[in-house]
């Protein structure tokens, strides 16, 4: 309401204007595009978007409106368009990347970054000097966001993803420490490095990024630091046991205080699944936890992984207590409808649906032990694993999958089986 107002105010004046009053026009339209695209009315920011872009004097002045543009585009469910759009903005400023990334610039990406690493290991780069660059922080950013969404569209974009978590690693290289971005980079190439079965290099990158959240005090990306640490690093090298779970847990706290939503709901997707395989913890445990932990992220404004938390707690609850189960149908129901309300994208009911159906299938065979089921089932989500854009099935399932195979190899030592459990985790 202030912003209406003290918007009103400027444009109804002949005193206060762009040309008379630019810091404060500028400043005003970009906390208040910032503040509509998070109430989700996406048709107002634009127009205060277009305000900014037909206003600005200089390209750098553009840099916030272009970060909240790409936020917009991506809550509306146009991931793809986003990514597009971030890459054209990345080469406005010189930095160029193929529209259709391959496996070729995967490997080239890679090569340039060795080259740059010379004789120096991760460790080696945590007194690398921090950049002031506003171009170059910017920078950062919008490549940070590009590898978070190719990230989250799966298959069809994995090499973007890491062709762009590789290019930010050499930009820090060459261009110097982002405090607020540089820390996610090197995790993001961690992860790179895992999937590539390089492990020793994974954990020196992951080492790297936390370091550095730690030397520039950066709490407010730990969460999302500590989200791929657990999810995509240390599970190759570690059991998932208790400790994990712990893990996953503090991490859930940190998203929390940070206000992260997004890395919190990760986080106790993480911790849900760790305790759905764990006998010691009780279905109660579960299902108290999980429950405040729904109430919680709503308080926080709420974000689109709480209905992965939602279909996760379901499938638990669905193979123990059915009245409870249906419970959470409803409530996942109800997320629904207050996301269309919200005019978020129109597949959610399917997706919510199908999502259910996989989790509960692929969990039940697990926990039952029914390998030829969840042989069956895992077919089933290769040959079907895509719902429309932007949510992609599920790697709840490859996950559940993968574990299966791999008990499959130590029953019957057999080395298919740990081929199949090795190609689907790292699916």
């Amino acid at each position: 309401e202030y912003l209406d107002e003290a918007l009103d105010l400027l444009e109804g004046s002949n005193s206060y204007s762009w040309e008379s009053h630019y810091e404060l026009c500028l400043k005003l339209y970009c906390t208040a595009a910032k503040v509509q695209c998070i109430l989700g009315r996406r048709a107002i920011c634009r127009k205060y978007l277009k305000t900014i872009y037909d206003n600005t004097r200089c390209k750098e002045h553009k840099f916030e409106a272009y970060h909240i543009d790409m936020t917009n585009s991506l809550a509306e469910g146009r991931s793809t368009e986003s990514i597009k759009f971030g890459l054209r903005v990345l080469k406005s400023i010189g930095i160029r990347f193929p529209k259709k990334a391959t496996i070729l610039t995967v490997v080239s990406e890679l090569s340039k970054f060795k080259f740059l690493l010379w004789n120096r290991s991760y460790d080696d780069l945590i007194d690398l000097e921090e950049t002031t660059d506003p171009t170059k922080i910017f920078a950062m950013k919008m490549m940070n966001d590009i590898a978070t969404t190719a990230f989250s569209l799966g298959d069809s974009f994995k090499e973007m993803y890491a062709a762009i978590s590789i290019r930010m690693g050499s930009f820090t290289l060459q261009s110097g420490i982002s405090a607020l971005h540089s820390p996610h980079a090197f995790v993001l190439l961690g992860s790179v490095h895992a999937s590539l079965h390089q492990y020793d290099i994974a954990m020196q990158a992951q080492n790297l990024a936390v370091h550095l959240v730690d030397k520039y005090q950066a709490e407010s990306v730990r969460a999302r630091v500590m989200v791929i640490t657990l999810g995509m690093i240390h599970p190759w090298r570690n059991p998932l046991n208790q400790e994990f779970r712990h893990s996953f847990l503090h991490n859930y706290q940190l998203g929390v205080s940070s206000g992260d939503s997004d890395a919190a709901c990760i986080s106790w997707l993480g911790w849900l699944q760790c305790a759905t395989l764990a006998s010691e913890v009780p279905l109660e445990d579960i299902n108290r936890r999980t429950s405040m932990v729904v109430g919680e992220m709503r308080e926080l404004g709420g974000s689109h992984f709480l209905m992965f938390v939602l279909c996760n707690w379901q499938s638990a609850l669905d193979l123990r207590h059915k009245e409870k189960s249906q419970q959470v149908a409803q409530d996942l129901c109800s997320y629904y409808e207050d996301s269309n309300a919200n005019g978020e994208h129109d597949s959610w009911k399917s997706f919510l649906a199908e999502y259910s159906r996989q989790s509960k299938a692929v969990l039940s065979a697990y926990l039952s032990e029914d390998w030829a089921s969840l042989k069956r089932h895992v077919a089933f989500v290769l040959k079907h694993r895509k719902v429309p854009e932007p949510y992609y099935i599920i790697p709840f399932n490859y996950f559940f999958a993968s574990m299966g195979y791999y008990d499959l190899y130590k029953q019957e030592g057999k080395s298919k089986y740990k081929s199949k459990a090795r190609i689907l985790y790292r699916q």
